[in-house]
């Protein structure tokens, strides 16, 4: 069996081409392969910027072109394509036959270590010149590191590192962005075994740099063998190389590409990784009109169901559902009324304080003791429940006041403008506030304004420091919803266990159910993630704050 194989013929494709090669031979059929060099159009133009190529036809196959025209007409077998370089549509006739186990897909930074300026990424310094070809790494730079300024390098990688050393000033740059992956094949391959490279590399730092801070290319570090469609022999043959896992995580990351229609001339980075649960990642970097840049994350059971999700977010094509109290519902669903709908899904009702629970709070009211409020519902119960009791409003000047977020500060403020506030949750959790209250040094005596049904977290951390849990209010799912506002796909925020358990009473009256992949559940904290994972669902997207607002803004992409 031979299989002539077709590769560009950079030192990169090269090495990438002969890897394969090698594994090949080493299968049970034993082929016989060889190597046609095959220049594509992206070759030949190395004197233009990625960008200037985009909106001109066959854009998107600027790397690829030339060496699928060559499979279509039978003059080479296999075709050997960096993943990312790949129109996300394959010509008629062909197949993406194999994706070999991927290389480091993240992208790396290099530098020499006498252009060091700062103990922090990017580590030159202000005003330095990095060099990068790529439309993403570029968007990702102004993203993260403003104070840099960036050149426009192309060429086989030697040639941009050989930038880091350049006489002339005008064209040297201090650091480099590139793929790992292509470092990594080309030293395997010996491409830097020479006196002078061995010496250049030695000069330099390289720092890897994080997938979830700055996503790489979709399918970057993946290679695709592509072939003709009824080759059946070399199909079968490809699949003993054939890596299923990077090849579902590769797709995933390509559906996002796909639905923005676009190749490497597009601004999004994006990284698919396996996650807890049995469930995936994906880390999302997407620019638009040269200002608007957004980095997320996002999760879901499937790799496939998860690219799917992100585009259509992208695309802005699903309603936003927003669960919680009918009043702050339709607050919310006023910063977007054409794509937010309020669906009102608990209600909360006032319960009556115990006598000795009022003994108890009056008493700790004399020592100075920490108020601890956990929601603006909270602050607005105790406050009237202190307005029928004169003695215990007359305590409150006395008090400490620790809040889990900033509505709940607003809500405290609003019923005392000088309420003293000596402890903010950092992550807007109670555990969060817990930790922050145990950090002070004297003996806390702290009193929590209460829903009746919470998390043991603030409690289990602070054991004995808890005088009093006053049980302000009741949370309850509201049983009766128009079955009109559920459609069929849509992004849900779900603001507490409450309003889960209200959005799955209101999926079980229209008939639906909360597991359906497409009702993406989106939490408002790590509260809420925790109670759907307990209930086996994952959360698709986590606010990084506990603001709705906020949430809306991001998950709609409004600037």
């Amino acid at each position: 069996m031979k299989i002539r194989i077709g590769s560009r013929g950079s030192d990169l494709a090269l090495a990438q081409s002969r890897w394969v090669a090698a594994q090949l031979e080493a299968l049970p059929q034993k082929p016989t392969v060889e190597i046609e060099i095959i220049k594509t159009r992206g070759d030949v133009n190395l004197d233009r910027p990625l960008a200037s190529f985009a909106g001109e036809p066959d854009a998107k196959g600027l790397f690829t072109k030339e060496l699928e025209q060559a499979l279509l007409e039978g003059r080479i077998d296999l075709a050997i394509h960096s993943f990312k370089d790949l129109p996300t549509e394959n010509p008629a006739g062909l197949t993406l036959a194999c994706t070999p186990p991927r290389e480091d897909p993240e992208d790396i930074l290099l530098f020499r270590k006498s252009s060091r300026g700062r103990d922090h990424l990017p580590f030159v310094s202000a005003g330095s010149r990095i060099g990068t070809s790529s439309i993403r790494r570029q968007e990702l730079v102004r993203h993260h590191w403003p104070d840099i300024k960036i050149t426009d390098i192309r060429g086989n990688v030697p040639t941009r590192l050989a930038r880091l050393f350049d006489s002339d000033p005008d064209r040297r740059v201090e650091a480099l962005l590139l793929a790992a992956a292509g470092m990594k094949r080309l030293r395997a391959a010996g491409a830097f075994a020479d006196a002078l490279w061995s010496d250049r590399l030695a000069e330099l730092e390289v720092h890897p740099l994080e997938a979830a801070v700055f996503p790489p290319a979709p399918a970057q570090g993946a290679l695709a063998l592509q072939c003709r469609a009824d080759d059946g022999v070399l199909i079968e043959c490809l699949m003993g190389l054939h890596s299923d896992p990077d090849f579902a995580r590769v797709q995933s990351e390509r559906h996002v590409l796909r639905v923005l229609e676009g190749g490497c001339h597009v601004p999004l980075g994006c990284h698919c990784v396996p996650s807890v649960r049995e469930s995936f990642s994906i880390h999302v970097f997407h620019a638009r009109s040269g200002k608007v840049r957004r980095l997320f994350t996002r999760h879901a059971h499937t790799a496939e169901a998860l690219g799917k999700a992100v585009g259509q977010e992208l695309l802005g094509q699903l309603p936003i559902i927003v669960t919680g109290k009918s009043e702050r519902v339709a607050e919310i669903r006023a910063l977007a009324p054409e794509r937010v709908i309020a669906c009102a899904t608990i209600e909360t009702e006032a319960l009556p304080i115990p006598a000795e629970d009022l003994k108890n709070l009056a008493d700790l009211l004399e020592t100075n003791p920490i108020l601890a409020a956990f929601s603006a519902t909270g602050v607005r119960a105790f406050f009237e429940l202190a307005r029928q009791n004169v003695s215990i409003h007359e305590s409150l000047s006395r008090v400490r006041w620790a809040v889990v977020g900033s509505r709940t500060e607003a809500a405290l403020l609003d019923q005392l403008p000088r309420a003293p506030v000596a402890f903010r949750s950092p992550d807007g959790t109670a555990g969060g506030l817990a930790a922050v209250i145990q950090s002070q040094p004297d003996d806390p005596k702290v009193i929590a304004l209460a829903a009746e049904r919470t998390r043991p977290d603030f409690y289990t951390k602070l054991g004995p420091a808890i005088r009093l849990k006053l049980n302000l209010y009741r949370t309850k799912p509201i049983e009766s919803l128009d079955k009109a506002n559920l459609p069929p796909a849509a992004l849900v925020i779900l603001g507490s266990p409450s309003s889960v358990d209200g959005f799955q009473a209101h999926c079980q009256a229209a008939g639906r159910s909360l597991s359906e992949p497409q009702l993406l559940l989106c939490a408002i904290g790590p509260t809420t993630a925790d109670y759907l994972r307990s209930l086996d669902l994952e959360p698709y997207a986590i606010a990084p704050e506990p603001d709705y607002e906020a949430f809306v803004r991001e998950l709609s992409h409004k600037d």
